[in-house]
């Protein structure tokens, strides 16, 4: 499947094994999307809270950069 830039209104779609799952973030409330917001943010700390795993997504950052810029995903 390929991939292209979504403006603010398109569909954004998510691979989940054989199903495409379409989401129009344009059709969530905006206050839904602010509390989905600020849950992402809430787990996001908490990962990090644990010991090693801000070290650990560097790591994978740092090679999934590599990738990208050989031009592979």
């Amino acid at each position: 499947m390929s991939r292209k830039k979504n403006s603010k209104n398109d569909p954004v779609f998510h691979p989940v094994g054989d199903v495409d799952i379409k989401i129009d973030l344009g059709e969530i409330p905006e206050y839904q999307r602010g509390e989905l917001a600020r849950f992402a943010l809430e787990v996001t700390r908490n990962c990090f809270a644990i010991p090693g795993e801000e070290e650990r997504y560097q790591a994978w950052l740092a090679e999934r950069k590599k990738r990208l810029a050989c031009g592979s995903a």
